[in-house]
């Protein structure tokens, strides 16, 4: 049996769904807490990133809280800190660790 162009658009869509709903559901609880329980993960890095740059702003350049001071913008890549310390802002109750 010969299965149309429109037929096989079908089955991968329907088996891309499928994927993306079963990795939904893998990950979901990653995303009910605010901290995770894995203590060897760089997690807590990342949330003092943003909670150094909620705390100030606008002089993020220099942390000196990292190895007696470090450049801020040159380890690691800092759109997620940056984005999760802008979520924190907005008026939506979230914590940094929550953004």
């Amino acid at each position: 049996m010969r299965i149309g162009l429109a037929g096989t658009a079908g089955r991968v869509l329907a088996v891309s769904l499928g994927l993306a709903l079963l990795n939904a559901v893998v990950v979901l609880p990653l995303f009910a807490g605010e901290y995770t329980q894995y203590m060897g993960s760089i997690e807590a890095a990342r949330l003092s990133e943003a909670r150094f740059i909620n705390e100030n702003w606008p002089y993020v350049g220099w942390n000196p809280l990292w190895y007696l001071g470090a450049p801020f913008h040159l380890f690691y890549t800092p759109l997620r800190p940056y984005l999760a310390a802008a979520l924190a802002k907005l008026p939506l109750g979230l914590s940094t660790a929550a953004a």
